[in-house]
């Protein structure tokens, strides 16, 4: 009898203890003042370090920005972090300097728009160990309106000139340009309108254009203007057109536009510039 009790007692304890095994839930430790860390559920989370400086920030559409950030440890030994961003929006790119280093080092997110599309866009922001443990954050990256017509016309340089049949540069002082008293107004301020053999006409007069910032577009409507052989002084009139396309992955602003002497002759030639940051 007593030995038929404490098998009794035994199954008992047995079904109890694999009870309490199935009721066991696992959970994960955050470090204090960590808020915007997130799970990453492919990687063990790793909580021997924080990332100060985590916050949502504010960029304009064309516009270069440095974001300072730094790897602090918060455990014992000390681990090579590589950081990584995912979820840019569009025209957007970013990179970490330095890109990777042992917890206690000072690192700076460069983020560079071109022409983005304005939105808030939620990044995240990883660092991986060697030892593939993973730290995420999440925040918000909002991109402001900025007019790009207006932008443009410092965020460009001298236009170099060309023509479509050889190629040869033959002109590069042309810039984007806007009346100060009417800003809505923009123009070319110079701009390569003939060829006399190897001397260039030049026009100094201000050929307006407009952009559409939703196309990313660039017209110039047919204008006529008064061109100047630079050898010679001598001047006539020309008839000029022409559109472009603004390039934000190549930051680049292409535009071809011919041009008519006053017996009809076409011109033809493509000017571009780059977009700095």
């Amino acid at each position: 009898m007593k030995k038929a009790l404490t098998c009794v007692l035994i199954a008992i304890i047995s079904l109890l203890a694999c009870r309490e095994k199935q009721n066991v839930i696992p959970f994960v430790v955050t470090q204090p003042n960590d808020s915007s860390a997130v799970n990453d559920t492919a990687h063990s989370e790793d909580s021997s370090y924080v990332i100060l400086g985590m916050t949502d920030y504010s960029i304009k559409s064309l516009e270069s920005k440095s974001i300072p950030l730094e790897v602090m440890l918060t455990g014992k030994i000390q681990d090579r972090i590589t950081l990584s961003v995912t979820g840019l929006p569009e025209h957007t790119s970013a990179e970490f300097d330095p890109s990777s280093g042992y917890t206690g080092f000072t690192t700076f997110l460069k983020i560079n728009t071109v022409f983005a599309t304005p939105g808030v866009y939620p990044i995240v922001i990883k660092g991986t160990s060697d030892k593939m443990l993973t730290k995420s954050y999440k925040i918000n990256l909002s991109v402001e309106t900025v007019p790009c017509d207006s932008i443009l016309v410092y965020r460009t340089n001298n236009f170099r000139t060309r023509s479509v049949w050889n190629q040869y540069i033959l002109y590069g002082s042309t810039h984007m340009d806007v009346d100060y008293k009417n800003p809505e107004i923009f123009y070319f301020s110079s701009l390569l309108v003939g060829m006399d053999g190897g001397n260039p006409i030049i026009t100094y007069e201000d050929i307006s254009y407009y952009v559409n910032c939703d196309s990313l577009t660039i017209s110039i409507p047919s204008t006529t203007v008064l061109g100047t052989n630079q050898r010679t002084g001598q001047t006539n009139t020309f008839i000029v057109e022409g559109s472009g396309t603004i390039n934000p992955d190549e930051r680049k602003v292409i535009i071809n536009y011919s041009s008519k002497d006053e017996q009809g002759i076409p011109y033809r030639y493509e000017m571009y510039a780059d977009i700095t940051l």
